[in-house]
């Protein structure tokens, strides 16, 4: 593989507040996980999950399971329904490499491996710096959303 380009500084503080706002996010699920964990034992999953698409399920199946979350559960799938979708843009963008950019609305593409039927298969992704910053907010907003939810949930059940 050759060297790799030399992108706009604005790309890499772009990626990062996703990547950061991202965390502030799953940090706010793992209290939801542990606020469950607490009041279920082991009766949704035997272990903790530790992955974002595993703490998803768990979470979801928590709710649509206990008949102690029935109040929560209409506001709680919404959030992992949205969380869900801007985790799909988002490790597009932070486990894409940065392939180049170009034009006043700085074009940022970005590559990576798909795997088909045990394939690789290149993927090419193109989005802006604007779109960049709108998908950190997005991100935001949402984690604050979900942080709000986890510590109505926390103070429901006395964690």
């Amino acid at each position: 593989m050759g060297q790799s380009p030399e992108p706009f500084p604005s790309i890499y503080c772009l990626v990062g507040r996703i990547t950061i706002e991202w965390a502030y996010l799953e940090i706010a699920l793992d209290q939801c996980v542990f606020t469950i964990r607490a009041r279920t034992g082991k009766t949704i999953e035997k272990e903790t999950p530790r992955a974002f698409e595993r703490k998803r399920r768990f979470v979801q199946a928590a709710m649509n399971k206990a008949p102690e979350f029935a109040i929560f559960v209409d506001e709680c799938l919404a959030l992992l329904e949205r969380a869900n979708a801007l985790a799909k843009e988002r490790n597009e963008r932070v486990h894409g490499a940065i392939f180049g950019e170009e034009g006043q609305e700085t074009i940022v593409r970005f590559i990576g491996y798909d795997f088909a039927h045990d394939l690789p298969v290149i993927r090419h992704r193109e989005t802006t710096l604007l779109n960049l910053d709108d998908l950190a907010k997005r991100i935001a907003r949402l984690g604050q959303e979900m942080a709000q939810f986890s510590s109505r949930l926390a103070s429901k059940f006395g964690r």
